[in-house]
This record gives C-alpha cells, structure tokens and sequence, in this order.
C-alpha cells in the first residue's frame, strides 16, 4: 500500500484525505480519550462521595462504616478526611496501630494536620493506660501542644495532667476547652465530661461526678466509655448505701435494671474490642446484688447474681462479696421464717459450689467459704459436726492466708455458735467439755476483735 503526502493531501492507496480531515480524525481520537480518562476521574468521585457519604450515617447510626470506608480511600487516598475517620475507629475499637499508621498518612498530605496529632495523643494516652510506661505521658502531651489551638487538644491536655495527679491543672484545660470556638468535637465533648466526673470522683463528689457522667452519656448514647464509667460510679454509690426499706428499694429496681441491660447489650455488641468493659460489668452487678441482700430483697439479689455467672462464671470476687453479704443479714429479725430461710439455702448452695466454680481460690478465700459453710450449719442446725469441721479447715486456710483479725474473729465465732447447737444432743459428762470448747472458740474470737455481743454471750457459759 503506497503512502505518501501531495500538495497537502495525504494519499494511502487510492484514498486520499485532506490535512484538516487528518486533523479532526487526531482531534476526535484525542477527545474520546479525554472522555475516557475524565469519565473514570468522574466515576471515581462520584463512587469517593457516594460511599463518603453512606459511611457517615453508618458511623452516625452506631454502625460499621468500614466497607465504604475502604471504598473512598482506594479511589481517593488523598482524601484526608477519609484517614481521619478510619483513624478515629480505629482508636475506638482498639487498633492502635491502625490508628498510627492512618495519622502517618494524614501528615504526609497535610503536615499541619490538628487532628492527627491530637489522634496520635490519644493513642499515646491509651497505650499508657495499658503499659504504664511514663515517657508516653510526655508524648502524648507533646502531641496536644502541636495542636494547642484545638479545642480537641485541650481536652487530650487534661486528661494527660489528670493522669499526672493533677487535678487543678486538669479541671482549667477541661475548662479551656468548654471556652473554645470552635468548640470540641463531640467524643472530646463526651471525653471532656468523663475528664471533669473523674475528678469529682477523686475529690468524693458523687453526685458531681453522676452529672457529668450524664451529660457525656447524652452527647454519645453509644459511647460505652460512658457507660463503664458511670457503672462504677453507681457501684460506688450502691456500695455506700445504708439498707434501703423493701418499698423504696423496688421503686428503684426498673431504673437499675434499664442500666444493666444497657451495659450487657453494649457489651455483647463488641466484646473482644471492649475487654475493659466487662469489669465494669461485674462491678455494677455486685454492688446491686449485695444492696439488694441488705434492703432484704432476695428475688432481685438472686437474680442480679445469675447475670454475674452470664457475664463471667468464673468471677470470684462478687462470689465472695455476695456470699459474705448473706451471712450478714441472716439475723434480721423482720426477716420472716420463709425469707430467711431462701437466704441460708442461698448461702449453702452458692459456698459449696463455689469450690467446684472457681479452681484458683487463695487461701484466704478458701477460709472465708469454710467460715460461711459453718454459719450455715449453726443456722440450720443440720450436720453440726460437718459445720464443726469446716470451722476447723477455715481455720487451717487462714493460718496459710496471713493474719487478718476480723476474718480470725467471725471463723472462731462461728466455732463456738456450732458447738452451743451441739448441747441439747450431748450427755452432762460431754456437755462440760463442749462448754470448755465453747468459751475457748469465743475467747479467741474476742481477741481478734472486741464484740460486745459475743462477750454477753460468753457469760451464760462461764
């Protein structure tokens, strides 16, 4: 095929074309390619906004936004605000290297960037809180002062000085940040009040503390920090309260329930993310449980302790707590036949299957078990003799636990209340030696610690 250029005509073949039909055919290729690259840049942007766009509801609506998070960042990577999010859950659900590598990147576009750096503070904040390592105090603070004009900032800078012991210096940076305009964005809002409830926590002001706790609560409903945290505050409270009468204590039963169902859905929501959270848990549970004991409401104390064993069968702590509570107010005298009679069965049923429900219980607990096992026994009147031999191994644990005076005091107590049960069964030969026994279990009761009572007891016997 010949080609070739005559007089502005350009001839393949037997075809020619004229430079201007050249030049529109180049110009038309050239615009379809255009078309091309400016339709994908077009469908790129429009894929960025439309998945932008879904992650915010998802993120607003307490939802996993991650998918379309993923979506904007691989079409537009030079997004910042895409990092920033990605980053802030990041922080959220615990991936703390996420979090560092997606504040690395916001630099890289936008060195003067304020929230990465006041994301990079929280990370070093919430990595001290885990390894106690002092230098990331002062990393974290270094973070917060690159961004000092951030309302965001100052609330990161309190928290640092609270975690520094101080106090002052905490409450005027959480003070700053409330004067700030722009104002703090919302989780640091939440952050700011649970800054200034711990303080008041710290300085004893509970219902302060309660305040603030609600406040952060309404700005994010679905911030389970809040919710820890007023968890054990309110466990704090329920802990402090005198016994509460029967009626009053119900009337507040479906407000603290509405709380614990709360924090077990929040819980179940992300357990593996929320570690930390099923203390506070436990705590909130056993502190209701051992109010509900003491304002004699069995149904709700039992009740609150099976919530405790979902959570975490194997907690030990609101075992003991629970179990001890009941021994305490088995001797009420408005309690009747049939109620203290649920209690003692509670009391037996729990201690002996707590042998069973936790395999790493220390000695001292070891001893408060035998001890409760015995109260049990001296209640009922059943099995004496057993009741007698745990008295005798609660002793054997606590020689293995190390001296403490009260838990020496109610052990020896309970000896000498049991063998008192055994005299209606004993000849007058036997009873002698019984009464011997007796008022040596009680003497070395009294000289663990003073008990007016026991010491009236004792006088019938001497």
């Amino acid at each position: 095929m010949n080609f070739k250029i005559d007089k502005g005509r350009v001839k393949v073949g037997k075809y020619s074309l004229s430079s201007l039909a050249l030049a529109e055919v180049f110009a038309t290729i050239l615009f379809g390619v255009l078309t091309i690259v400016l339709g994908i840049s077009a469908y790129k942007d429009a894929r960025t906004y439309y998945a932008w766009n879904s992650a915010l509801r998802l993120y607003a609506s307490n939802m996993d936004p991650s998918a379309d998070l993923e979506i904007a960042r691989s079409h537009r990577p030079e997004f910042v605000p895409v990092h920033e999010l990605i980053a802030k859950i990041a922080v959220n659900t615990g991936n703390l290297d996420l979090a560092r590598q997606e504040c690395e990147t916001i630099q890289k576009l936008d060195p003067a960037s304020e929230a990465a750096a006041v994301t990079l503070g929280i990370v070093a904040l919430k990595t001290y809180d885990k390894t106690k390592q002092e230098p990331l105090l002062a990393q974290a603070k270094s973070h917060f002062s690159s961004a000092g004009a951030s309302a965001d900032a100052k609330v990161g800078m309190g928290h640092v000085l609270l975690r520094q012991g101080d106090l002052e210096g905490a409450w005027k940076s959480f003070e700053a940040a409330l004067q700030s305009d722009p104002p703090a964005s919302l989780d640091a809002m939440s952050d700011l009040y649970i800054g200034q409830a711990a303080i008041q926590v710290k300085r004893q002001n509970s219902n302060a503390a309660r305040e603030s706790f609600e406040r952060a609560l309404v700005l994010a409903p679905q911030w389970d920090r809040g919710y820890a945290n007023k968890a054990y505050l309110m466990a704090r409270q329920m802990a402090e309260m005198p016994p509460m009468e029967r009626e009053k204590f119900r009337k507040e039963v479906p407000a603290w329930n509405e709380f614990a169902d709360r924090l077990g859905t929040a819980y179940n929501q992300n357990k593996e993310g929320r570690a930390y959270y099923k203390d506070a848990i436990l705590t909130y549970l056993d502190a209701y449980a051992c109010l509900a004991i003491r304002s004699l409401d069995h149904g709700t104390a039992a009740a609150k302790f099976n919530q405790i064993s979902g959570v975490d069968a194997g907690a030990k702590r609101p075992t003991i707590n629970y179990l001890a509570t009941i021994a305490t107010v088995i001797y009420n005298r408005s309690l009747m036949s049939d109620e203290r009679g649920q209690f003692v069965h509670e009391l037996a049923n729990q201690s002996a299957a707590a042998f069973s429900r936790h395999k790493d219980l220390t000695w001292r607990e070891k001893a408060v078990l035998y001890q409760l096992m015995t109260v049990h026994s001296v209640i009922t009147g059943a099995d004496l003799e057993s009741g007698d031999r745990n008295a005798e191994k609660a002793l054997e644990a606590y020689q293995s636990s190390g001296a403490e005076d009260h838990l020496k005091a109610m052990i020896y107590r309970a000896k000498a209340a049991g063998l008192a049960r055994q005299l209606a069964f004993k000849n007058e030969q036997e009873k002698v030696k019984l009464v011997e026994d007796i008022l040596k279990a009680g003497d070395q009761s009294l000289q663990a610690e003073d008990q007016p009572d026991l010491r009236e007891w004792l006088k019938k016997f001497r």
